[in-house]
């Protein structure tokens, strides 16, 4: 039992559960970061940065939804291992299992990453919200133009 934890965890499951958080930290920083940009890109109404960003930013919110589900995952496996029953596969119940300086680490990251996807989602939000007034008030200026266009060609 040497690759077991104080606390009854496997410790390969819990180190590479860990990883898996460090990494899901990571893209949703880097999502974050993108999002943020892209909102800059949105008010200057920059349709050929927004147009080289998209891709970018699929790729980067795919790996981290991917990052999500891996690390629900990873925590199953190692409650799986300790033989915990399903109602306390949380990772509340792993982090309080943990020696205090050790659930300090895992609590800050936790923290770290709520923080973010909470941010990168409002920021997400805020983003659809301002490309519909964009697209909005380009058509209105389409629809001006087109006007004066046909006022002009009356006189």
């Amino acid at each position: 039992m040497e690759n077991v934890n104080p606390n009854g965890f496997d410790k390969t499951l819990t180190n590479n559960l860990l990883q898996i958080l460090i990494e899901e930290v990571s893209a949703y920083g880097y999502l974050h970061q993108m999002l943020n940009q892209k909102q800059q890109y949105i008010l200057f109404n920059d349709t050929e940065e927004l147009k080289k960003l998209a891709p970018v930013e699929n790729i980067v919110s795919t790996k981290a939804v991917a990052l999500t589900r891996a690390r629900k995952q990873q925590i199953k496996r190692v409650f799986s291992a300790s033989g915990l029953k399903k109602s306390d596969q949380t990772m509340d119940v792993l982090i309080g299992q943990m020696d205090p300086a050790e659930a300090r680490q895992w609590n800050r990251l936790r923290s770290r990453l709520r923080e973010l996807f909470e941010k990168s989602m409002r920021i997400h939000k805020q983003n659809k919200i301002l490309q519909q007034k964009v697209f909005d008030v380009n058509v209105e200026l389409e629809q001006g133009r087109s006007y004066e266009q046909r006022e002009s060609s009356y006189l």
